[in-house]
């Protein structure tokens, strides 16, 4: 029956070692990569809606709240939610 050499026995805990520790690396990084994504998603979010809160807070009545409402609505149909200068002229010279 033949028998291994030490140095090869040895070398196999060390190989799994090896094998385990770049494992873990590679989930390490793919799940840095997800929360570095989910943060930009999440920037992105908060910076899109920035500007229909602000106006929404700053109307003075409800013809304007309702005229900031109908042009948030019609931007996130329209895949797009800054708000144009049109909006903000129909925005102030709501009556």
């Amino acid at each position: 029956m033949p028998t291994l050499p030490t140095e090869q026995i040895a070398a196999v805990p060390a190989a799994n070692l090896d094998i385990l520790f770049d494992l873990t690396n590679t989930i390490l990084s793919a799940f840095q990569k997800v929360i570095e994504l989910n943060l930009q998603t999440m920037k992105s979010a908060l910076t899109e809606t920035d500007e229909p809160t602000r106006m929404a807070f700053s109307a003075n009545d409800p013809q304007q709240l309702l005229v900031v409402s109908e042009s948030v609505a019609a931007h996130w149909r329209a895949g797009t939610v800054k708000l144009t200068s049109t909006v903000r002229y129909r925005l102030c010279h709501a009556s």
